[in-house]
């Protein structure tokens, strides 16, 4: 439901909360802009932007009012504008500065994802008569290449290294405060820059340990600090995100059995993100055999990080069905479920489904192979983000996907007591199957893309707005 306003804020309350015109009641102003447009016939809105300075960088809401104040707070610059620019923040300064010695005074005072990665200096901001900065003709932003910083010391050396040779970028134009992202990196070449660094420091450093610190200065300064958690990319409890706003979402992995892909959630969410991955791939000795040992399992990891409820959890394909099992038995212990997210999860397969095949495995991972050996040097000839894949890894992800449908046809869910969110794939009707297994409301969020395409961009921006922190980050069960 609508909150009632701002308390104590009538004319804050007046302006975001303002009469329907398309009936009864009254709507909120989010601040987003959108507009509609034609794609395929149908009618859908695109997100533009906001109307206020608010903006999101990989997952983080930033307001660009406060790197503003930050920047304000160098004693040489006068003025100071922020505007978003190509997944990152670009600043434009005017007064007698050094644009790298203007953000190394910011990363001393803001968190990472707040550095922008460009800072401008100019004679004078372009002003219009409201006096506002007129951001459509400010200058494109500087590239600071002249100004890159090389790595010193021998962790930064390594990172440098890493990111140059994963990105295949030249290392002479990569600096140790340039953004991972913005160089081009993305969900699966983490996985590779985090997989490699543990291999040649000899421990395990967590995945989501570059997504919170992306520069080499940053993640170097972290590896410096030492005493990290032992992490790795096949770990059961996989950290994405473990700070943030709002409680924590656990993810459980599709019948491949990794998470990786819950990375995409962290464009749309600020609250923590965990995943959690078929034990059996890190040690074969440990793979669950059904859909209730696997839950058992990953209640125990989850109250390992949240030891009571309200619990978030969401769920793709197998998973969402682990994902209810997972809700049930937390319900049996007395614990309460604030959501239950099942991402196109079914209990019986679909009209035609074929049984799923060596080369099926290899086609997700985006080459051609018909035995696990194959696809290895494959993944190595074509220099792929997955080349530290072994056949043993490749296995042990083979064997939930051949071994799901049993698995669900001998499982017999136990009623969920509360409602459902249920992301449909296109032409999917799997939520009719979990009418009988929730005693509250089933919402139905369709999705226009393919089963296997659920978590890339489109999906995850509707799994965003089911899983935002404004509406269930302080839910109650």
């Amino acid at each position: 439901g609508l909150a009632e306003g701002y308390v104590g804020q009538t004319g804050m309350t007046a302006g975001s909360f303002v009469a329907n015109p398309f009936g009864d009641g009254r709507l909120y102003r989010t601040g987003d802009l959108v507009r509609w447009v034609l794609r395929d016939g149908r009618r859908e809105l695109e997100y533009l932007g906001r109307v206020d300075s608010q903006v999101k960088i990989r997952g983080h809401r930033v307001e660009l009012a406060e790197v503003e104040a930050a920047l304000l707070r160098h004693p040489d610059v006068l003025q100071a504008a922020v505007i978003g620019h190509a997944h990152s923040l670009a600043a434009y300064v005017v007064g007698p500065v050094e644009p790298r010695s203007v953000r190394d005074f910011l990363a001393a005072a803001v968190p990472a994802f707040m550095v922008p990665g460009t800072v401008t200096v100019v004679d004078a901001l372009p002003m219009m008569l409201s006096g506002k900065v007129d951001v459509r003709t400010l200058p494109t932003p500087s590239v600071m290449s002249s100004e890159r910083r090389a790595p010193v010391s021998p962790n930064e050396l390594l990172v440098h290294a890493q990111f140059s040779e994963v990105l295949r970028i030249p290392a002479e134009h990569i600096g140790i405060d340039d953004n991972f992202f913005d160089l081009g990196g993305h969900s699966l070449s983490v996985v590779q820059v985090m997989d490699a660094l543990g291999d040649r420091l000899g421990r395990r450093i967590p995945v989501g340990m570059l997504l919170m610190h992306p520069t080499v200065a940053a993640l170097a300064a972290q590896l410096d600090a030492g005493d990290m958690p032992s992490s790795n990319a096949f770990d059961v409890l996989l950290p994405l995100r473990t700070e943030g706003i709002g409680a924590p979402l656990f993810c459980v992995h599709p019948a491949i059995g990794i998470a990786w892909s819950y990375l995409s959630l962290l464009a749309e969410t600020d609250r923590p993100v965990y995943g959690l991955q078929d034990p059996g791939i890190d040690d074969g000795d440990a793979a669950p055999s059904s859909i209730e040992e696997f839950a058992a399992r990953y209640v125990r990891e989850i109250r390992a990080v949240q030891a009571h409820g309200p619990y978030h959890l969401l769920g793709w394909s197998l998973g969402g069905v682990i994902a209810h099992a997972v809700a049930t038995q937390l319900q049996a212990d007395g614990e309460g479920v604030a959501l239950l997210a099942l991402v196109d999860a079914q209990l019986t397969q679909p009209e035609g489904t074929t049984e799923f095949e060596i080369g099926d495995l290899a086609a997700q991972l985006g080459v051609e192979g018909d035995s696990f050996e194959a696809i290895v040097d494959r993944l190595h000839s074509t220099g792929s983000e997955l080349a530290f894949l072994t056949a043993e890894h490749l296995q042990r992800m083979f064997r939930p996907v051949v071994s799901a449908p049993s698995w669900v046809a001998s499982y017999q869910p136990a009623v969920f007591e509360g409602p459902v969110h249920y992301l449909a794939a296109r032409g999917s009707h799997g939520a009719e199957q979990w009418t009988d297994f929730a005693d509250g409301r089933i919402s139905i969020h369709r999705v226009d893309a393919d089963h296997e395409d659920m978590l890339s961009e489109r999906g995850a921006r509707v799994l965003g707005r089911v899983i935002g922190t404004e509406a269930v980050g302080k839910g109650v069960a």
